[in-house]
Order: structure tokens, then C-alpha cells, then sequence
């Protein structure tokens, strides 16, 4: 893949015709980071390192990035069987589980390093624990490792949803806790560019190139954040 990275159009333009694949990207990204420690800034921008780093891992020890992908697709059957026995009886939670890890989409997550099911994986777990309504700090740190997994306006939805739950529970006390909790939320998020931090950048670069990010997603490093919004809503340019 770094071979084919050298000759693509992401290093050479219109010189080249060939692209890779936002699978080959993401576990690119691992490679070049875990084993060349490479500096993030020195690599196009996009969805967050964190499950790029479980891939380069995964190469590096086990020898394929797609055994991390498998290994969490083992995880997350394993939650979703846990979840639906909280419901159902073991057989027909079985039924749905094997259903439902059988469709496409899912088990596309098993044949290519695609970062979905990382974002699944955590955001159920995450569920689980709100469900339990105890350890909520760690809770709070797979969020952050979640929002570092894809850009975040995918995953956003869920802590949103969390803390809104919890308002409308009208329990103060849990309330309390929660909002204590949430100064895990960066911290795991933070953990998910932990090579930006042991490439020599501080804090402020941290956020500055978050903001870079973003404006990169909106169409370019010059736009203004959220002006893509001004696009899909009012359809101005």
C-alpha cells in the first residue's frame, strides 16, 4: 500500500491516475504512524487516527490490518448478544444477533479495514454502560475514543443523546455525576491523536489543527467552519 501510496494522485497529483481506496487509507494511515511515526500534519487530513493505530498495530504484530477489524467484529457480536438478552431470552437474542451480523454491511466490516465497526463497537458499549448507569467516567472515555474513530458529526449524535436522557430523567444526582464525568470525554479523544502529541505538538496546535480539520470537511483548509451548512440548507456557495 506505501508503494502504491508513492505513485498514487495523493502524492503526485494529476501526474498519476491511481487512488486508493478509503479502506487502503485508513490502514496506510496505521502503517505510516504506529511503525514510521509519521507526524499526522505530514498526512492529508480526514476521519480521526484512533482505529488507524489498531490497524497499525495489528500489521505489526499479527501481521494483517484486517485481524483488528476482525477481532472488534468479534467484540461488538458479542455486545449486541448481551444487549438483546437484556430483552429477550438467550435463543431468540441469538437469532437476532446472528441476523443482524449477517447482513452486508456488517460483514463488509470483516473483509476490508473499514472504520464502522470500531465506531459501533464503542458507541455500544457506551450504551451499555449508560444502561448500568455506573461507570460512567469510562463511559465518557469511550465517547471520546469514538468521536476519534470518525469525523465527528457521525458520532455526535449519540453523547447528545446521553445527556439529554439524563435531563429528562429529572434525577439530579445523576445529573451531578454525569457532568463530572465528562472530563473523560476529551481525554479519550485526546488518547485517539496520541501521536500528534508524541510527534512534539502542544495543546493549541492540537485545536488549531482541529479547526484545520474541520474546515477541510467543509471543502477547503481556507473555508470558514460550518460554512458547508450555509451550502446543504440555504444552497448558497
Amino acid at each position: 500500500r506505501y508503494k502504491k501510496y508513492q505513485n498514487s494522485a495523493y502524492t503526485r497529483g494529476d501526474k498519476s491516475p491511481t487512488l486508493l481506496s478509503d479502506s487502503e487509507i485508513y490502514a496506510l494511515k496505521g502503517y505510516l504512524f504506529v511503525e514510521k511515526n509519521l507526524d499526522m500534519v505530514n498526512f492529508e487530513p480526514g476521519h480521526p487516527p484512533f482505529c488507524s493505530y489498531l490497524m497499525g498495530l495489528s500489521n505489526k504484530f499479527l501481521g494483517n490490518p484486517l485481524y483488528a477489524n476482525i477481532i472488534v467484529g468479534l467484540i461488538f457480536t458479542l455486545l449486541l448478544f448481551y444487549l438483546n438478552t437484556s430483552f429477550l431470552p438467550s435463543i431468540p437474542s441469538a437469532f437476532i444477533t446472528l441476523v443482524f451480523i449477517s447482513s452486508p454491511l456488517i460483514l463488509s466490516q470483516f473483509k476490508d479495514t473499514l472504520l464502522d465497526i470500531y465506531q459501533l463497537t464503542l458507541a455500544l458499549a457506551v450504551i451499555l454502560l449508560y444502561r448500568s448507569k455506573k461507570h460512567l467516567s469510562l463511559m465518557q472515555f469511550l465517547v471520546g475514543l469514538m468521536l476519534a474513530t470518525k469525523f465527528f458529526l457521525s458520532g455526535i449524535v449519540l453523547p447528545i443523546a446521553l445527556i439529554l436522557s439524563v435531563v429528562f430523567t429529572g434525577d439530579f444526582k445523576l445529573f451531578k455525576k454525569y457532568i463530572i464525568s465528562l472530563i473523560f470525554l476529551p481525554l479519550g479523544f485526546i488518547l485517539g491523536h496520541i501521536s500528534f502529541f508524541t510527534s512534539g505538538h502542544n495543546l493549541i496546535e492540537f485545536a488549531k489543527y482541529q479547526r484545520y480539520n474541520l474546515n477541510w470537511w467543509a471543502g477547503s483548509p481556507q473555508t470558514p467552519a460550518f460554512q458547508v451548512w450555509d451550502l446543504i440548507i440555504f444552497n448558497h456557495w
